[in-house]
């Protein structure tokens, strides 16, 4: 069906057989899952307008683009909601998840696509394809990254109006003035936050099902899930009166497990652990972050670099599914 559904835009959009009336909206085409240098878009707020896009009932999805196209009649908004990137017809393609902007009069489609724990602007085209002989895979990875602020701005506001139509048709959808989450349980909605932090985390999946089953079982999950994760040497425990030395050992069990360098620092021991940490994140070849939980003793852990602020989302996530607040604060 998804095959079916994407020839169909594609062809439609290319001009090979009679457009439809209604614009057709098209999804964006990478040839592999790597980001090509489009603006940063916040992971955090992607994630949002998903979850309350995917929180409407089919009536209410319908309705958002008639109500955003009386506001906004020179452009469409479109969210592909899942990633795909199984071939089609023979031909390599990604999928990602991505809201896509059509803009009616120039004939072009931005997209906010989501790359594994990126989300980046690009552009493509389309309706270029009045040539003979065009193919819909000859569009494939056939995307600029878009950084020109002025453009940006111009979707952002219009995402702006977007958003806030779908907080409208939530609240009224639940009949309350605040929006009612499904009732998920939480062992589903833990699982599929853990599972993504882990990953980010470079947590094997077999080590991460393992937690995850250990803490579910458990009536204290938030304590629970710390322990599990100080057993398996992901999380350290530090001290405020322990020596330099000893907060050196317990960075490298964490680098360690990373499969990172161990560190030798030639330190006065009385130097506070605060400034260890910060010695030490200095030289890491990783992010060193710290879980904000008791002022007498310090939770550590290591991420790649390049996860840092995603793993500081998805952690936050994570606890607010525990109906937790705690935050996470990465050491520079």
């Amino acid at each position: 069906m998804f095959l079916k559904n994407f020839l169909e835009k594609i062809t439609h959009i290319l001009g090979l057989t009679t457009p439809k009336k209604k614009p057709l909206s098209c999804p964006c085409c990478y040839a592999e899952e790597k980001c090509i240098g489009g603006s940063p878009y916040l992971l955090e707020d992607f994630q949002s307008i998903m979850t309350h896009f995917a929180q409407l009932n089919d009536h209410n999805a319908d309705l958002l683009g008639e109500k955003f196209s009386k506001k906004d009649p020179f452009g469409i908004v479109f969210i592909h909601t899942e990633q795909n990137s199984d071939p089609i017809q023979g031909h390599n393609i990604l999928i990602p998840q991505s809201i896509i902007f059509e803009d009616l009069q120039e004939n072009v489609f931005y997209a906010i696509c989501r790359i594994k724990d990126k989300c980046e602007w690009v552009q493509y085209a389309y309706y270029i394809s009045d040539k003979k002989g065009h193919k819909w895979y000859d569009y494939i990875g056939k995307n600029e990254p878009v950084t020109d602020s002025r453009t940006i701005e111009r979707l952002e506001k219009r995402l702006s109006v977007y958003k806030d139509l779908i907080i409208t048709l939530l609240k009224k959808q639940e009949g309350k003035g605040k929006i009612v989450p499904k009732n998920i349980p939480i062992s589903q909605q833990f699982h599929k936050e853990w599972l993504l932090l882990a990953s980010l985390l470079s947590i094997p999946t077999r080590t991460a099902n393992k937690i995850c089953k250990s803490v579910l079982i458990e009536e204290e999950m938030f304590d629970t899930f710390l322990s599990e994760m100080i057993a398996a040497d992901y999380l350290e425990v530090i001290d405020w009166k322990d020596v330099a030395e000893d907060v050196v050992y317990n960075y490298n069990l964490l680098s360690k497990r990373l499969k990172g360098t161990a560190i030798d620092l030639e330190i006065d021991n009385n130097t506070p652990p605060t400034e260890v940490f910060r010695l030490l994140a200095s030289r890491s070849e990783f992010t060193l972050y710290q879980i904000d939980i008791d002022a007498d003793s310090y939770f550590i852990g290591l991420c790649p670099k390049e996860n840092a602020i995603a793993v500081q989302c998805q952690y936050k996530a994570l606890f607010s599914v525990l109906d937790n607040q705690t935050s996470v604060t990465l050491i520079v």
